[in-house]
């Protein structure tokens, strides 16, 4: 039986680092770029000025207010007028 090599832990990580390098910086963005979709979204952003924190952070006054508009929708809602 001939005993079959595996690559050592720390080759295993710097190409598992390299994949996701390559994958985060050179392969996404230039999808990005030829992504009709993604540029329609680009192009959204820049005309109605939401800046991309908006999208992932939720410090951003109009995000908070949004936020808090739509949590008192649902915890205040409606009840009709009150039969007697």
């Amino acid at each position: 039986m001939s005993a079959k090599r595996s690559l050592p832990g720390f080759v295993k990580l710097l190409l598992c680092a390299g994949f996701i390098w390559l994958l985060l910086w050179v392969i996404t963005p230039m999808w990005v770029s030829l992504s009709p979709l993604h540029q329609q979204f680009a192009a959204a952003q820049e005309r109605y000025d939401v800046p991309i924190g908006a999208l992932y952070y939720n410090d951003i006054p109009f995000i908070i207010d949004a936020s808090m508009e739509t949590r008192d929708t649902w915890r205040f809602l409606p009840r009709g007028p009150i039969a007697k």
